[in-house]
């Protein structure tokens, strides 16, 4: 017999219990917005998961552990298209990685797909009673017990890390040596792209990363002092002062056509008010180089 449900009225973790309790077989799939997940259940153990989240494939999760490159994934994927092998499988046999690696990131991918979900307010699901995909699964046995504890665990993990980082356009600044100590390549290429411009979101994109594992190395530079956060709403400050600039370039380009008849009289740089924010500063000059480009334009219909 199926369940079909709404994690709203029936928690992750309550579910999860209930199919391992049962000792179900069959596929636990959850949507929520346009995500899809499929958790797969023999005698309820997990042993797969399928997801639609682009950084959950087995090439992405791979290069974002740093296991491959982005050109040694796209030559596997073009051999994929054209003899339809598995791509683990691919992979192992040209050398990039062994068997005994494969089965741990495929165990490891299915575990953070499965703690992705913990952070769903809501989603749709239902369970499929004794339906397996029929296509070829490296299969694992994961116990549902260390998967709740390990969720619940990050769940509060993500909740003090949304104080420092509330949201992925927050930019990580480096103010002291970063610490590298103890990290694996994917974790090493996560701050290689730390350069006070690029935010959590493009970090992310590049490393084929989740948002929650940029974020944990990031917190745990801050907690050593070596990085701060700098909130969306620097970026915001500096988009409003182009918008000004923009405007004095509008107004200056209408004047020129009526030049002939009317002196044009500069828009005062007084009346360009740039936004009051402590951490204006942290552009590094920015604000000054705005200001003389406006000099410039307000000097040259001077003349």
């Amino acid at each position: 017999m199926g369940i079909v449900g709404n994690l709203k009225t029936m928690q992750l973790e309550e579910l999860l219990q209930w199919l391992s309790l049962s000792k179900k077989t069959g596929t636990l799939e959850i949507n929520h917005n346009q995500l899809n997940k499929k958790i797969y259940f023999r005698d309820g153990l997990i042993v797969s998961s399928a997801s639609n989240r682009p950084e959950e494939y087995l090439g992405h999760f791979l290069v974002s552990h740093g296991l491959i490159s982005d050109e040694t994934l796209a030559d596997a994927v073009r051999q994929q298209k054209q003899t339809h092998v598995l791509l683990g499988k691919i992979l192992v046999n040209e050398g990039a990685l062994t068997e005994q690696s494969l089965h741990q990131m495929l165990r490891l991918k299915t575990e953070e797909s499965i703690y992705d979900v913990f952070y769903w307010e809501e989603g749709d699901f239902q369970f499929l009673d004794d339906m397996l995909p029929e296509s070829a699964m490296v299969m694992m046995s994961l116990d549902v017990t260390g998967i709740l504890m390990e969720g619940v665990q990050r769940v509060d993990e993500f909740r003090r890390i949304r104080k420092l980082i509330p949201n992925q356009q927050a930019t990580p600044v480096v103010i002291a040596e970063l610490n590298y100590e103890d990290l694996d390549a994917g974790e090493r290429q996560i701050l290689d792209l730390v350069d006070d411009e690029r935010t959590v979101e493009e970090i992310r994109i590049a490393t084929h990363s989740s948002e929650f594992h940029v974020c944990r190395i990031l917190y745990r530079q801050w907690q050593e002092g070596r990085v701060k956060v700098v909130k969306a709403r620097v970026a915001r400050n500096l988009t409003g002062a182009m918008n000004a600039i923009a405007s004095v370039t509008s107004a200056s380009n209408a004047a020129a056509g009526m030049r002939t008849q009317h002196r044009y009289r500069p828009w005062p740089l007084s009346a360009i008010r740039f936004p009051h924010d402590p951490h204006w500063d942290r552009l590094g000059g920015w604000h000054l180089a705005l200001f003389r480009m406006m000099r410039e334009y307000t000097n040259h219909w001077k003349q």
